[in-house]
């Protein structure tokens, strides 16, 4: 159920909050390494590589709707703060409709540009181009479901509940496990076998979190004949979502010129950047959770005009993730390779070679990632969306630039692609510092709360 975050102990509150995000995302990066070995196991490294591939397409595609469904939840959780349900209403119904329309148009579009997107822009070796195509037109044949659940998934966790996505997640999980060996193990479908498990597990968890949603939440749910576009809820959705989206849009087409760097070098590095980042994103996940559960404890509380718990939240959060930091960098190191053996046959690979390599780069720069990932966090929360869009692009023009130059310029081969990842990240730590030294943020919120309260201005 709801969970209000204005009362209680602040760390308890997130870590409560913050634990089934965690769990959820592992399960999710589980699900992801698992899919990726049954691929790369039972189809072989061509097929690998060619779902590799079409992965920064998927991720900008994908951003247009997440984008928009992460800037409602700043607006729900803000509302739900100050106990404003009906504008809450308004909003989930609002956006509903705009999820629905947008999930039918995205079927269509991905159908008739998946095949020249991977081509001419993506320069995708003709030797995994059809499997590629293949994979991306059966994935988003069933792209309605992806996107409806992560608007119910962020509304939920924006209200506080976190567990309920963890359920509905657990299971769309063993759903797509079992599906991925049955289509692809049994039924020899290939990658397009791989597609189909992925969009009917997804299709169950966002009809179970439908009901659920109907049944439980009466505070957002409507009837059939309420349902209702709202101008002004959807201007707000607009103000937040739009820049959300158009960020996370940015950093998809920035990735799909790194994927374009990364294909010049051939199956084996594009096997070895997929592989390399599934084993980066399962260890280091607990730091983007952190970061990322803040932001609806900062909606939360800036709406109720509780200024202390937000410092205090950020302060303890920075402490807790530094810790893990000092956990998770070692661990990758040394079972990195075993895990990275789990992807092909054979265990003298040259993408393993390659993608441990890629981990090595990418573990010093992790306390940069934590640093901006909780500041961010916060400022996402109070509604500064606009300035960590900025930054964000900031940094995804630093990696690309810094990706480019050490590859022609140093001629450093694919290791400037995987160093070029730890730049992004430290370009935005003093901007970032800065920005939440100046209180700016403060100001941002859609919801207009109590005077804030500033006794702990020497906390910041």
């Amino acid at each position: 159920m709801a969970r209000d975050m204005t009362e209680g102990s602040v760390l308890k509150t997130i870590l409560t909050f913050a634990t089934p995000i965690l769990i959820g995302q592992i399960l999710q990066m589980t699900y992801n390494l698992v899919d990726s070995i049954i691929v790369g196991r039972f189809i072989g490294e061509m097929q690998l590589a060619s779902v590799a591939a079409t992965y920064t397409t998927v991720t900008l595609f994908n951003a247009l709707i997440t984008g928009f469904t992460i800037g409602t939840s700043v607006i729900i959780a803000q509302f739900f703060g100050a106990k404003k349900f009906d504008d809450l209403r308004k909003t989930f119904s609002t956006t509903y409709i705009c999820i629905l329309l947008a999930g039918i148009l995205m079927a269509g579009v991905v159908f008739v540009a998946a095949r020249p997107l991977l081509l001419h822009v993506l320069d995708t070796p003709l030797s995994i181009l059809d499997d590629a195509v293949l994979y991306l037109r059966v994935y988003y044949s069933g792209a309605l479901f992806v996107f409806m659940y992560n608007l119910l998934a962020d509304s939920l966790r924006a209200m506080g509940d976190s567990l309920r996505p963890l359920w509905f997640l657990f299971i769309s999980c063993v759903i797509n496990i079992v599906l991925d060996l049955l289509f692809v193990v049994v039924f020899h479908w290939g990658v397009a076998g791989a597609a189909f498990a992925t969009i009917l597990a997804q299709a169950f968890a966002c009809l179970a979190a439908l009901l659920y949603v109907r049944r439980h939440y009466t505070i957002m749910w409507f009837k059939l004949r309420e349902i209702k576009f709202h101008r002004h809820y959807f201007g707000l959705a607009i103000k937040l979502g739009i820049p959300e989206a158009f960020q996370k849009v940015v950093m998809s087409v920035c990735f799909m010129w790194q994927q374009r760097l990364v294909n010049s070098f051939g199956p084996v590095t594009i096997a070895a950047f997929l592989a390399g980042q599934r084993v980066d994103q399962l260890l280091g996940m607990p730091i983007i959770v952190l970061g990322s559960a803040i932001a609806p404890f900062t909606g939360q509380n800036i709406g109720a005009g509780k200024m202390d718990r937000i410092f205090e939240g950020r302060k303890r959060l920075f402490t807790m993730s530094f810790l893990v930091c000092l956990v998770c960098a070692p661990i990758l190191i040394l079972i990195g390779r075993p895990l990275l053996s789990l992807f092909v046959a054979d265990a003298q690979s040259e993408v393993i070679t390659q993608a441990y390599q890629y981990l090595l780069c990418i573990v010093p720069f992790f306390f940069f990632q934590v640093f901006n990932s909780v500041t961010s966090g916060v400022m996402r929360g109070a509604g500064d969306v606009k300035y960590t869009t900025f930054l964000s692009f900031t940094s995804l023009f630093a990696r690309i630039g810094a990706a480019y130059f050490m590859v022609y310029v140093l001629k450093m081969g694919y290791i400037g692609i995987w160093l070029s990842t730890g730049v992004g990240f430290a370009i935005c730590v003093l901007p970032n510092f800065l920005r939440f030294r100046s209180r700016r943020w403060m100001t941002k919120a859609i919801v207009r709360p109590a005077p804030l309260q500033t006794e702990t201005e020497k906390t910041a």
